[in-house]
């Protein structure tokens, strides 16, 4: 079997289960690791799936594992609403911040009680945002995105390109040891263009985030000044990818 009929044996596999593992591939196919790899690499390449540490992923199969932002209010909310707390403490009074999309930065939002000037493109943390006179806050509006619920398009982009932020309080669908990303790619620019203006970068996430799937990248892990986790037992934290440890705050 040559390599173009069994990448379309691949995506009916994909298709009917939505990911395989390298082996199961091999099996099906009767062909060696290598081959497998090399088919795998293809996939990926051709924008039809996505490479994970072990296998393959349909891009519709990875889309159905990353609930929605009205899912995820309902995901571990004692864990998040501690995490929001903690980021809390890192936030200095009189900055100018860029706070993105995320569940727990809803909570911190919520939470905030000095002075500051906060950019946003998130509709839920300028909600809460609006109602507190001792913060100056901007909407980054633009094209709304219903399912994450934050806005986005070329004039969201370029405004966020023109502002000089002292901190960026960013969350991650996914880390790996080649950076930290997200699910969607209009979100995923907006906030790779605060990190880039920003003197300081806190990045947020649970420990589920680790080996995740997701392709938009937004840093690199030596970008990072803080990440604030919660801990993970055994011989599975993977903070050890981050060039200083010492920037590691697990609760």
């Amino acid at each position: 079997m040559n390599q173009t009929n069994r990448i379309l044996k691949i995506q009916d596999m994909l298709n009917e289960k939505g990911e395989l593992s390298t082996k199961e591939i091999m099996k099906v196919l009767q062909v060696s690791q290598d081959t497998a790899r090399r088919d795998i690499v293809k996939l990926v390449d051709m924008g039809l799936a996505i490479r994970t540490h072990g296998g393959v992923l349909s891009l519709a199969y990875q889309k159905k594992l990353i609930p929605n932002y009205s899912e995820r209010n309902l995901i571990n909310p004692v864990l998040k609403n501690k995490l929001a707390e903690e980021t809390l403490k890192y936030i200095h009074q009189n900055e100018t911040c860029f706070i993105a999309t995320s569940t727990i930065f809803n909570l911190l939002c919520k939470k905030l009680d000095q002075s500051l000037r906060v950019y946003t493109h998130s509709l839920d943390n300028m909600n809460y945002l609006s109602t507190k006179p001792y913060i100056e806050a901007h909407l980054l509006g633009g094209r709304f995105f219903p399912k994450n619920r934050f806005f986005y398009g070329v004039d969201t982009l370029k405004r966020c390109e023109r502002i000089r932020f002292d901190t960026a309080i960013v969350g991650c669908a996914s880390i790996t040891k080649e950076g930290a990303f997200l699910e969607d790619e209009e979100d995923a620019l907006i906030v790779e263009a605060a990190i880039h203006n920003s003197q300081r970068i806190i990045l947020v996430a649970e420990n589920t985030k680790f080996n995740g799937s997701s392709v938009f990248k937004i840093c690199d892990l030596h970008d990072v000044d803080v990440f604030i986790t919660n801990k993970k037992s055994g011989k599975n934290s993977h903070t050890h990818w981050f060039p200083d440890e010492d920037i590691v705050v697990e609760i």
